[in-house]
């Protein structure tokens, strides 16, 4: 009966179902059952809701979740990480920056990249003539 049911979640989704044994080294295949454990054991759906969803729609569920827990990570680091640098303030000789304290990694300034001016035909004439004449 399991099996029929996966077969008809698979068709009904497009998802593709590896028998267990066949994955090889290095498949990064997904397996229906791995999916399932995602939705159920750590996005908390239940299974009705899973059958119902598409694989884009349960991309767009996890990708939500994951940004979620990303998010409650780092507010909880930077917690940790406020409380050091005011524990360490009284004691410091020099004024301290929650950055003194620890640095994360998204911490970091984006670098801006340098806007690129779209390309016009004359631009393409001088390096055709630039290319040519080489």
């Amino acid at each position: 009966m399991a099996s029929t049911w996966k077969t008809s979640l698979l068709f009904r989704t497009g998802w593709q179902l590896k028998k267990t044994g066949q994955k090889k080294e290095g498949d990064e295949s997904v397996t229906i059952e791995s999916l399932m454990g995602m939705a159920m054991g750590c996005v908390g759906m239940c299974l009705n809701d899973f059958c119902r969803l598409t694989p884009s729609e349960f991309t767009a569920v996890f990708e939500a979740w994951q940004q979620k827990e990303t998010y409650a990570e780092r507010r909880q680091w930077e917690q940790v990480r406020f409380l050091s640098c005011s524990i360490l303030k009284p004691y410091s000789k020099r004024s301290l920056e929650l950055t003194d304290i620890c640095r994360f990694s998204w911490d970091a300034q984006p670098v801006k990249e340098a806007e690129e001016e779209p390309s016009t035909q004359e631009r393409f004439d001088e390096i055709r003539t630039l290319w040519n004449g080489a």
